[in-house]
């Protein structure tokens, strides 16, 4: 079993590849952006238009909630099902620690969330962020913009997954928390630009079943990569059971 000394150097090891793994998404969502053109400012005489911090900010803080809500998914995941479990439908202690992570990454999310939801609504009003954020603007428009919305009941499920987690010790609880953290996924997924499609219904359910699968896979890979890393016991027993799942 990894004692105190073994385990320094394996969080700075973490920190290590976290860091330019970070790096590299925000990265390639430059490229995308500027290749694909998704940060072009767009002028149009006599209209002010949202500016670079929300063209350019609302995909950065949308991937990095998506990011948080993944990796919320993947160790809620390891806990309630690829991971070692305790006598009695009790969470082992590896469980209980990756509920606690999952709990402070989940408030993360929410907050990146509600963010999110800022940095949506000015996109879709065209208006920059600072006139965006008044209390005028955010009562009459807000409830109206179905992304702004739909990642404001992101935020309260994020939220909510954080508080619970503080609770949380039994297996059942764990799995409770994960299907929630699910549907925080999925929400996104039915404001995106298929449900303005003709047959917005098959495309809508293949969104969501595109999101809800990239969580499960990437999570539970994040979070068995995590554990290896540390050399936390059951780790290799995991992998059969994510293989089925994956």
């Amino acid at each position: 079993m990894p004692t105190e000394e073994t385990r320094r150097p394996q969080q700075s090891s973490q920190a290590r590849w976290m860091v330019p793994a970070g790096l590299v998404l925000l990265a390639g969502l430059a490229v995308g952006l500027v290749v694909g053109g998704g940060a072009d400012l767009v002028e149009v005489a006599g209209i002010e238009g949202p500016g670079r911090t929300v063209t350019w900010g609302l995909p950065v803080i949308r991937l990095l909630a998506v990011a948080a809500s993944v990796v919320t998914v993947g160790l809620l995941g390891y806990a309630a099902v690829l991971g070692p479990q305790g006598r009695k439908g009790v969470l082992s202690r590896v469980g209980r620690a990756d509920v606690v992570r999952a709990g402070v990454v989940a408030g993360i999310w929410s907050v990146l969330s509600v963010a999110t939801a800022a940095w949506a609504l000015a996109w879709a009003l065209g208006l920059p962020l600072t006139r965006t954020l008044t209390p005028d603007v955010i009562g009459t428009y807000l409830w109206s913009v179905d992304a702004a919305r739909a990642w404001l009941f992101v935020a309260v499920i994020a939220a909510a997954i954080a508080i619970g987690c503080v609770f949380t010790a039994t297996v059942t609880g764990a799995g409770i928390s994960l299907v929630a953290a699910l549907i925080g996924v999925a929400l996104p997924a039915l404001t995106g630009h298929s449900s303005s499609l003709g047959s917005h219904g098959v495309a809508m359910t293949s969104d969501v079943v595109h999101a809800l699968a990239m969580s499960v896979w990437v999570g539970g890979v994040v979070a068995i990569l995590f554990h290896g890393v540390r050399n936390d016991p059951g780790t290799m027993r995991a992998l059969p059971v994510f293989k089925t799942v994956a």
